[in-house]
């Protein structure tokens, strides 16, 4: 069972298309919800 149940990105790396997929993939085989801002909440 994961320590946490939720990782939230923001600023830079939110922006960054290729990490939020990785995050995506990474968080989905941790079991863990990946949470990112709208664009216009995260400056993007």
């Amino acid at each position: 069972m994961p320590v946490a149940d939720h990782l939230m990105i923001g600023g830079g790396v939110a922006a960054n298309s290729r990490l939020r997929a990785l995050a995506q993939e990474r968080c989905e085989a941790a079991g863990i919800r990946l949470r990112v801002p709208r664009a216009n909440v995260a400056g993007m």
